[in-house]
């Protein structure tokens, strides 16, 4: 009889544990984990990926009832679920003009199920925090040529609404893309030392300096030779289409190279690529033809090198988890350098 007690007892004991098992999966912590960089490339959409990997630790959720949420200035958006990617979300959040911060943090809701009795379950991440970095550039194209001269600023960030100021004087430039606006230099004193800065209405930002020098002879002869070349032909840069004589870029001779010679980034993150021609560039800008195996993974806009210069860079920015190449070639090369590219996940 006190054996029949005892085993009776200890029955009941095994019986609660399993039941507060059972309870304590449905309890566990979740593991949301933040995918999206801390700090974010400006775009002139402004709009910018949220990502999160999303899965409870509970092992009685049931199939297919996580619905995964972003949380942001005090409104709700259903986050989609990534296609061949187990467990990871995304939602493309239009900011509003003039943001420079985004603040917000993940809700999922989902079901477990305790012998058979379904429940609903919420759980949080903490509030995160991911900063929209603002303009800035990486230099001048060149530092020192006559009026006339074509140079490019390169940076990322721009808009059609910079303007380009040799210290307080307004200078023509054109919009290129968000990565590259260009110049001529204006006919001021020569032999003389300007800042170059770029504006718009918030402020300046200073590029570096520049020297006019006195136009030769011959760069005159060239100017004037630039402007009388045969029909005036349509070019399209970026958002802006302008009207520019027919011009030719000298022929180069070597190779083409780039630094770095590989790209390793992580998604939303970017690196800045050099390519350098033999000669300086005369004539028109030169378009360096960049291709990619790989066009989800790599986000960049089109590279010129651009007159009086022999460097084109651009900003690479990482896109979706990827491996590949991207393929490189200047015009009259015979074949295209190839560069290696791997873009990892944040994690």
């Amino acid at each position: 009889m006190q054996n029949n007690r005892i085993f009776h007892a200890r029955s009941f004991f095994l019986l609660i544990s399993a039941l507060a098992a059972i309870v304590l999966a449905g309890c566990s912590t979740p593991s949301i984990t933040n995918m999206t960089a801390p700090s974010l490339t400006p775009n002139a959409s402004n709009i910018y990926v949220i990502t999160a990997r999303i899965k409870p630790q509970a092992s009685n959720v049931v199939a297919d009832s996580v619905v995964a949420k972003l949380i942001i200035d005090g409104n709700a958006y259903k986050m989609t679920k990534v296609p061949r990617l187990a467990n990871v979300y995304e939602y493309e959040f239009h900011a509003p003009a003039g943001v420079s911060e985004l603040r917000y943090y993940f809700l999922i809701e989902y079901q477990v199920s305790n012998l058979g009795v379904l429940r609903s379950r919420n759980d949080y991440s903490p509030l995160q925090v991911a900063t929209i970095v603002g303009r800035d550039t990486l230099g001048l194209s060149a530092s020192r040529g006559p009026a006339g001269a074509r140079v490019a600023v390169t940076g990322r960030g721009f808009t059609s609404q910079d303007n380009v100021y040799f210290n307080e004087n307004l200078v023509p430039s054109t919009y290129d893309s968000a990565n590259s606006i260009s110049f001529q230099v204006p006919a001021l004193p020569d032999s003389q030392n300007y800042t170059v800065s770029i504006g718009d209405a918030p402020g300046k930002l200073v590029i570096g300096t520049f020297r006019i020098d006195p136009a030769s002879p011959d760069s005159q002869q060239a100017a004037s030779g630039m402007h009388t070349a045969g029909p005036a032909i349509a070019t399209s840069l970026g958002t802006t289409t302008t009207t520019t004589p027919a011009v030719t870029v000298t022929p180069q001779t070597g190779d083409l190279t780039v630094s770095p010679a590989e790209v390793k980034i992580r998604q939303s993150q970017t690196i800045t690529l050099m390519f350098m021609v033999p000669q300086k560039v005369t004539g028109a800008p030169m378009l360096i033809d960049v291709t990619t195996d790989i066009p989800q993974s790599v986000i960049m806009p089109e590279v010129f090198v651009h007159p009086g210069s022999n460097v084109g860079s651009v900003t690479v920015e990482g896109g979706r988890p990827g491996t590949g190449h991207l393929y490189a070639k200047m015009p009259g090369s015979a074949k295209p350098i190839v560069i290696p590219v791997t873009v990892q996940p944040l994690n």
